[in-house]
């Protein structure tokens, strides 16, 4: 292995060449990390929807749909940082893809090194998950804890735990959380939610805060469909209890 990875990353591939997907798959699983290769954007967002990924690495070159439609979709499900394969060499088409959409670019052909290398760097500026942010203790200090009933909450090493139990969360989803902790019981309304986590303008909409919230629920509650914790206060906003 060229790094070392203590807690696999988690990757999800979506290339729709599987010559291009099974070479992607091959040097990732290579250096450890735990791979979802798909052959199609559907599909993709549904593995989204259904398991947290940390990164996303997108080759797509079907003309039926472009970079910034798959990212916008990519980004209404999860907030995950994402790096676009092309073949496209054009310097303004890179600079307005990078602008809008992605996280970084590679253009092939792709080189494992240099591959693994931006991946490690995207993974490191993102901190996506705890397990890569920089002298990350494993060590619960309770200390630094937010409590709020089943949920404890560690703001310094990005670490979440449900009854004892650890839950990853996006980083997004963990800011979301942490606000909503600090205090409990508080009511934030939906403006202030999108304001103060939301740091992009153009992704930051009802809609957005809305699929986050219910993912959230799938982490901390018993059954999402009646929350006790994460209180929906209609027509204003969001409440997090200690019931």
């Amino acid at each position: 292995m060229t790094g070392s990875v203590s807690r696999s990353a988690r990757v999800l591939v979506v290339a729709d060449n599987e010559d291009d997907l099974g070479e992607l798959a091959t040097i990732l699983r290579g250096e450890g990390y735990v791979v979802m290769a798909e052959s199609t954007v559907s599909i993709g967002l549904r593995q989204l929807r259904d398991n947290v990924a940390d990164i996303v690495l997108l080759d797509i070159a079907s003309p039926k749909t472009t970079c910034f439609e798959v990212c916008r979709q990519i980004q209404e499900v999860a907030d995950v940082p994402i790096i676009l394969i092309s073949a496209e060499h054009d310097e303004v088409s890179v600079a307005a893809t990078l602008e809008r959409c992605a996280t970084d670019y590679i253009i092939k052909p792709v080189r494992a090194r240099e591959l693994l290398a931006r991946l490690r760097a995207v993974l490191r500026r993102t901190s996506t998950d705890s397990s890569w942010n920089a002298g990350t203790s494993q060590k619960r200090a309770t200390s630094e804890a937010i409590v709020v009933g089943r949920i404890e909450i560690h703001p310094t090493s990005r670490r979440v735990f449900v009854d004892g139990v650890s839950v990853d969360l996006s980083r997004r989803d963990f800011d979301l959380l942490v606000l909503l902790a600090s205090p409990p019981g508080k009511l934030r309304t939906r403006e202030e939610l999108i304001d103060r986590v939301w740091t992009n303008s153009e992704l930051a909409d009802t809609r957005s805060l809305d699929k986050h919230i219910r993912r959230l629920r799938t982490r901390i509650e018993l059954n999402p469909k009646k929350p006790r914790h994460l209180k929906t206060i209609h027509g204003v906003g969001f409440r997090l209890d200690n019931p």
